[in-house]
């Protein structure tokens, strides 16, 4: 099988562009299709982060990586297993917490005028003698919506002829069911969603959930190969299941 180490980095590439990001907070508009602009196939780059690394970029530069040992499989994907842990909203515009995988890593958040944007990145392991790693990316924009404006948006996420999303499942927050807008097909969960919050009015807020990894290898016939699936699907289940209303935001300050 031929490496393709220079495609791998590329890709982290991307997981570092997209994590911590919301297109809101550096002036940008994500595609109400819940795509990254590209049809959904997450080839497409965003505005990087603060640091414009991830943490595997990070620690191999410094030396820190704490890699797959080499009496371990390659990769050693227990490394983004855990217990859920709860994210510290407190004091945030976030009107909603949630629980994370205590083996990954919470990031520096992002904020700006659009919204705000927290970071998750997993344990970095070593595929072929290189570090990689995965993350997510959960975002909040800060312009509210009505009910009427929520349904018009999951309808045009879900309408159209090229590569439109779908309603992939339902979750219940503060009470109220909530679809939750995806492609059913990815293996890299990219969800939307409008979370209800009771203020000085009844409002929605756009919530987004992206992630990526750079886990991964190309097979005999070049195609892309994830590795370590469970782990970051897990990691995905447990934030999107976990979504409860945050008692102590600050939205009403924004």
């Amino acid at each position: 099988m031929q490496r393709t180490p220079a495609t791998r980095r590329r890709f982290l590439g991307v997981a570092a562009a997209t994590m911590g990001v919301l297109a809101g907070c550096s002036g940008g508009d994500v595609p109400a299709d819940g795509s990254s602009g590209d049809g959904g196939n997450g080839d497409s780059t965003t505005t990087p982060s603060a640091s414009g690394e991830s943490e595997a970029e990070r620690a191999t530069a410094t030396g820190d990586a704490t890699a797959t040992p080499d009496d371990s499989p390659d990769p050693n994907c227990r490394r983004l297993t855990g217990e859920p842990t709860a994210y510290d909203a407190a004091g945030t515009p976030f009107i909603f917490t949630f629980d994370y995988v205590d083996s990954w890593n919470v990031e520096d958040a992002l904020e700006g005028p659009g919204g705000r944007s927290q970071g998750v990145s997993s344990a970095v392991v070593t595929v072929d003698g290189e570090t990689e790693s995965a993350g997510i990316r959960v975002g909040q924009r800060f312009e509210p919506l009505t009910a009427t404006e929520v349904d018009e948006e999951v309808a045009d996420a879900t309408s159209g002829d090229y590569n439109p999303a779908e309603v992939v499942r339902e979750v219940t927050f503060a009470g109220e069911p909530i679809p939750v807008v995806g492609f059913p097909d990815a293996e890299l969960a990219t969800y939307r969603m409008w979370l209800p919050y009771e203020g000085a009015e009844n409002v929605y807020y756009p919530v987004e959930m992206d992630t990526l990894s750079s886990i991964l290898r190309r097979d005999d016939e070049g195609e892309q190969v994830l590795l370590c699936l469970d782990g970051i699907q897990t990691m995905t289940e447990t934030i999107l299941t976990s979504l409860r209303p945050n008692p102590d935001t600050t939205i009403e300050e924004v």
